[in-house]
Parts: structure tokens; sequence; C-alpha cells
């Protein structure tokens, strides 16, 4: 690929290329030979680039077939040659400058958006995202701030991966939830189909974990604590269909945050101790804040308010 070979040391590389390209135990090796060619970008070089290219598919093309399995042996060559083309275009054309782009979603608001994939996207109430206009490479890579549902277009080939603040989560199709607003510590992750890789916290230091469906994790990227949990799959992961709310071991502060991007209100809790206070709860008939806050308060230990269109709980 340099050109730095004796012609007999060309001709031997060529044919062993040829013997082994369709194998899947040399990917790796061939993986790790195109990150260490270096780009020539003179147009002579990219001449020569194009021929050998040229000669080496024509010469797997026409060669014999001696497996039992003719037809399997030259789909393999074809797709082996496809992607050794697919690869090597980097070097074949100038690269192509991919524009980003930046939803914002306000508060009280949903919205979905469809990605050049295919993978489909679900924004919560105060949330961004920041997508490309194509994918190129080998990931898929985006960025969310804030809380989405993703159902991934599945490719094998071309992992997505979501960043946000200290997690990264990769998958390679599949359904899952992302919640992590800056202002707030605890990322959540919850896994609705599918199997996803997460990766929580800072290089050097950080924490691995597969996910199954039903598993939802929360990691606090402040402690760097993690708490795994078991959910209810329909419940959870319909919160861009139903709006269902979905509190699992939350703090009331934490629920109120949420509460006030739901229905773009103020709340304001007095008193750390009732804000501290923990809760399991579900609402999934898009019951209004009203009552949400009533069935909040059914043991009556809270008082709640409203002044000036901001609500105020305070301890009874």
């Amino acid at each position: 690929m340099q050109g730095k070979g004796t012609a007999e040391e060309c001709i031997a590389a060529e044919n062993w290329l040829q013997e082994h390209v369709a194998e899947p135990e040399y990917d790796p090796m061939f993986r790790r030979l195109l990150d260490a060619t270096p780009v020539e970008p003179d147009a002579p070089a990219l001449q020569r680039i194009r021929r050998r290219l040229e000669m080496l598919l024509a010469a797997t093309a026409d060669r014999p077939v001696r497996s039992p399995r003719p037809l399997l042996r030259i789909v393999r060559f074809a797709a082996a040659a496809v992607l050794l083309v697919a690869a090597l275009v980097p070097y074949l054309r100038p690269a192509v400058q991919t524009e980003w782009y930046e939803i914002y979603v306000a508060q009280g608001e949903t919205r979905e958006i469809t990605l050049s994939d295919g993978t489909q996207l679900w924004l919560n109430s105060g949330s961004r995202v920041f997508y490309p206009e194509r994918f190129d490479g080998r990931e898929r890579r985006i960025r969310i701030d804030g809380e989405v549902f993703a159902d991934v277009a599945k490719d094998r080939r071309h992992p997505f991966v979501v960043s946000a603040s200290d997690v990264e989560v990769r998958v390679l199709g599949t359904q899952f939830s992302l919640k992590s607003y800056a202002e707030n510590p605890n990322i959540e992750v919850a896994l609705i189909e599918g199997s996803v890789a997460m990766r929580a916290g800072n290089p050097g230091k950080s924490v691995d974990y597969t996910l199954t469906p039903g598993d939802m994790i929360r990691y606090n990227r402040t402690s760097g604590s993690l708490e795994t949990y078991r959910i209810d799959t329909e419940t959870y992961g319909s919160w861009h269909s139903n709006r269902n709310l979905c509190f699992v071991n939350q703090t009331l502060g934490d629920i109120a945050t949420d509460l006030e991007r739901r229905f773009n209100v103020k709340i304001i809790i007095e008193g750390s101790e009732l804000a501290e206070a923990q809760y399991y709860a579900s609402f999934i008939n898009n019951e209004s804040l009203d009552r949400i806050l009533r069935a909040l308060n059914s043991n009556d230990n809270m008082r709640i308010s409203r002044i000036n269109g901001t609500i105020i709980i305070s301890p009874n």
C-alpha cells in the first residue's frame, strides 16, 4: 500500500490477501494495517491505490473457486472486497465536513426527530440533542443533555453511541431511555428492549455495565455511586407516547424538578427533610399536576399552596 516492497514481495502480499481477505479471523489485523497506513494526498499516489484496488478486485472475482460451497465463497469474496473498498474510501477522496444540528425542547413540550440512519428520538421537556446531518465513520454518535427515548436502527457494523456528561451508552440496535440533565447529579439509563453497554465515570476511573431488558441504572456523577433497579418496561418506557411518569426511589426534590419541566411551573419545597423524602410512584393516565401532588401527599405530611403561580410545598 505504501509502495515500499519489491515486486516479488508485492505479488506475494497480493496473493496472500486474495487467499485470506474473506476470513473473519484476519479482520483485526486488516484494521490495524489500515489504521497504520499513512494518507497519501498527492494525486499520483491516489491513482496508484485505485489501480491496485481495481487489479485486486478483478483478480478476486476471476479466481477459480474450489470450495464445496462455491456460491457462498463467491459472496464472501464479494463482501470482503466491498468492505476493503469502503475502508479505503477516506484515502481515495477528500474529507467532507459533516454539519451538526442542535435541537432544544422547551419546558412543557416533547419532540420527536428521526436521524439519517432511521433512528427515532423522543426528547422530553427541557432536553437538548446534538446530532450530525449524516453519520460518517465507524460510529453513529450523538450527544444529549436532558431525557431521551431512543429506538435505534440496527447496524451491527456501526455502533450507536450516546454521550451524556459522565456517561456513554453504546448500542447496535435497541430501545432505551436516558436521562441526564446538567443540573441534576443523577444520570439514569433504562433498557426497554435489546442490549446496551454503559460506561460511567471519568477516563481512568470508570465503571462498565451491560444492561438487560428491565434494568435501570442510576449513576451519581458527584459521588460516583451506582444503583441498579428493575422496572416495568411497558410503563417506564412509554413516557414518550403515553406521557407516563415513573419515579423509582427518587427524592421529592428530584420529582419536583421533573414536574416543573413537564408542566412548565415553578415548585419550591420548604425544608431539606421534606425535599429528601424518597418515593416510588407511577402515573400512567396522563394525570394533571394537582392529581399527582395529591397522590404524593397521600399521607398528608405536606401542605401545598400556590402564590402568584408558584407552587409552595411545606411540611404540614
